[in-house]
């Protein structure tokens, strides 16, 4: 049931990034970042842009920081963006919420 309610919420890439994460040596959380995964694919596996465009912009350890985040964490990483970089977070979210 918990697979089940995080794929839900995060998307198939809370599933699949570990997996993937083993084969190129990525343990742990660091596996649910796409930054930890190889930039080009080598042997067939997915690589960063790959994983963007199937899973969305936002990685499951980033949905889980925003989500989990206090409201003054928040604001202070909203407010040391600029606005290109808060345009960017909201395209995002956007795109996270539509797929």
């Amino acid at each position: 049931h918990d697979v089940a309610r995080a794929v839900t919420l995060f998307g198939a890439g809370v599933v699949v990034l570990p997996l993937l994460g083993r084969v190129s040596g990525i343990d742990g959380k660091e596996s649910l970042e796409y930054s930890s995964h190889p930039q080009r694919a080598s042997g067939g596996l997915m690589d960063r842009l790959d994983l963007e465009l199937k899973f969305g912009s936002l990685d499951p350890h980033r949905l889980i920081s925003e989500l989990t985040g206090t409201k003054e964490a928040l604001e202070k990483r909203l407010q040391s963006l600029g606005n290109d970089e808060l345009q960017e977070e909201v395209l995002a979210l956007q795109d996270w919420r539509e797929k």
